[in-house]
């Protein structure tokens, strides 16, 4: 079954693994792995500030104890943003829109009336993951320039309200 919880500190080398795969790289639009200690860093910050109503969270996916995955939630006033990552070796096999169901259930319980995110225009994984759990891709767009791309490209807002 899968579920999500709120990431612990002896979770950092499945999260620093799962940021270093050649597929997370490229979807984050970074160029190279990131430096560990400044992850670290990041991860733990997150970690410790999670009891925080207005903090960046960090959950893992799981599946039957299994970890597949990572989930934020990022909090900007009623609103949040729900970005989602799954492992090289388990995508395709459902667990982002699972998630997504999840962390979408997880911001209305928290109290946020909306969920906004950008996802890039040719992720139609991402796309059809999202979409499917209801949230709608609006017509607004950013253009993000991608070093390793060398271009710039579409990042379109989705958007779901929260009943």
């Amino acid at each position: 079954m899968v579920k999500i919880r709120l990431a612990k500190l002896d979770d950092f080398d499945f999260f620093y693994e799962m940021k270093c795969e050649d597929i997370n790289i490229f979807w984050t639009g970074h160029g190279t792995k990131p430096e560990r200690e400044n992850l670290y860093s990041f991860f733990k910050t997150a970690i410790n500030n999670a009891d925080h109503r207005e903090a960046r969270k960090i959950y893992i996916i799981e599946d039957d104890g299994r970890k597949v995955g990572h989930l934020y939630i990022i909090p900007e006033g009623t609103c949040f943003e729900l970005a989602t990552a799954v492992i090289q070796q388990q995508q395709g096999k459902g667990y982002a829109r699972k998630a997504i169901a999840l962390g979408l259930d997880e911001g209305k319980n928290r109290g946020y009336k909306k969920m906004v995110t950008s996802i890039r225009e040719d992720n139609i994984a991402s796309m059809k993951a999202y979409t499917s759990c209801g949230v709608r891709v609006t017509d607004k767009f950013k253009m993000v320039y991608i070093p390793k791309l060398e271009k710039e490209v579409k990042m379109y807002f989705v958007e779901k309200e929260l009943d």
